[in-house]
Protein backbone atom coordinates (compact mmCIF):
# COMPACT_ATOMS: atom_id res chain seq x y z
CA UNK A 1 0.00 0.00 0.00
CA UNK A 2 1.33 3.43 -0.94
CA UNK A 3 1.85 6.01 1.82
CA UNK A 4 -0.93 8.18 0.42
CA UNK A 5 -3.33 5.22 0.42
CA UNK A 6 -2.38 4.32 4.00
CA UNK A 7 -2.77 7.94 5.11
CA UNK A 8 -6.23 8.25 3.56
CA UNK A 9 -7.36 4.94 5.04
CA UNK A 10 -6.16 6.05 8.48
CA UNK A 11 -7.86 9.44 8.18
CA UNK A 12 -11.10 7.80 7.04
CA UNK A 13 -11.06 5.46 10.06
CA UNK A 14 -10.36 8.31 12.49
CA UNK A 15 -13.08 10.49 10.96
CA UNK A 16 -15.59 7.63 10.87
CA UNK A 17 -15.96 8.03 7.11
CA UNK A 18 -17.45 4.71 6.07
CA UNK A 19 -17.89 5.31 2.35
CA UNK A 20 -14.19 5.23 1.49
CA UNK A 21 -13.70 3.03 -1.56
CA UNK A 22 -11.18 0.23 -1.54
CA UNK A 23 -7.61 0.76 -2.64
CA UNK A 24 -8.03 -2.00 -5.21
CA UNK A 25 -11.01 -0.26 -6.84
CA UNK A 26 -9.15 3.09 -6.91
CA UNK A 27 -6.13 1.41 -8.53
CA UNK A 28 -8.39 -0.35 -11.05
CA UNK A 29 -10.04 2.94 -12.03
CA UNK A 30 -6.57 4.44 -12.39
CA UNK A 31 -5.55 1.56 -14.65
CA UNK A 32 -8.71 2.03 -16.75
CA UNK A 33 -7.87 5.71 -17.04
CA UNK A 34 -4.40 4.85 -18.35
CA UNK A 35 -5.83 2.22 -20.73
CA UNK A 36 -8.55 4.43 -22.21
CA UNK A 37 -6.32 7.52 -22.26
CA UNK A 38 -8.86 10.31 -21.86
CA UNK A 39 -7.66 13.91 -21.87
CA UNK A 40 -10.48 14.91 -19.56
CA UNK A 41 -12.41 13.01 -16.88
CA UNK A 42 -15.32 13.69 -14.53
CA UNK A 43 -15.49 12.16 -11.05
CA UNK A 44 -18.73 12.41 -9.11
CA UNK A 45 -18.09 12.06 -5.39
CA UNK A 46 -14.49 12.97 -4.61
CA UNK A 47 -14.71 11.58 -1.10
CA UNK A 48 -11.30 11.80 0.56
CA UNK A 49 -9.52 11.69 -2.78
CA UNK A 50 -8.30 8.09 -3.13
CA UNK A 51 -9.73 7.52 -6.61
CA UNK A 52 -9.04 11.16 -7.50
CA UNK A 53 -5.36 10.52 -6.85
CA UNK A 54 -5.27 7.39 -9.03
CA UNK A 55 -7.14 9.05 -11.89
CA UNK A 56 -4.79 12.05 -11.82
CA UNK A 57 -1.71 9.84 -11.77
CA UNK A 58 -2.90 8.08 -14.91
CA UNK A 59 -4.13 10.97 -17.03
CA UNK A 60 -1.78 12.23 -19.74
CA UNK A 61 0.37 15.26 -18.80
CA UNK A 62 -2.13 17.61 -20.45
CA UNK A 63 -5.13 15.80 -18.94
CA UNK A 64 -7.73 17.42 -16.71
CA UNK A 65 -9.97 16.00 -13.99
CA UNK A 66 -13.16 17.68 -12.78
CA UNK A 67 -14.18 16.19 -9.46
CA UNK A 68 -17.44 17.07 -7.69
CA UNK A 69 -18.03 16.73 -3.94
CA UNK A 70 -20.77 18.32 -1.82
CA UNK A 71 -19.27 17.69 1.65
CA UNK A 72 -16.98 20.59 2.58
CA UNK A 73 -15.01 18.50 5.11
CA UNK A 74 -14.22 15.92 2.43
CA UNK A 75 -13.27 18.65 -0.03
CA UNK A 76 -10.72 19.92 2.47
CA UNK A 77 -9.23 16.45 3.06
CA UNK A 78 -9.03 15.75 -0.67
CA UNK A 79 -7.43 19.16 -1.25
CA UNK A 80 -4.82 18.49 1.42
CA UNK A 81 -4.13 15.10 -0.12
CA UNK A 82 -3.63 16.53 -3.61
CA UNK A 83 -1.41 19.31 -2.22
CA UNK A 84 0.92 16.68 -0.70
CA UNK A 85 1.27 14.69 -3.92
CA UNK A 86 2.67 15.32 -7.33
CA UNK A 87 -0.67 14.36 -8.90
Amino acid sequence: MLDIERNLADRAAIAGFTQQGSVEVARFIGALTRLVGPRRALELGTGMGMTTYHILCNLPPDGMLDSVESDQALIEVAGETMARTSA
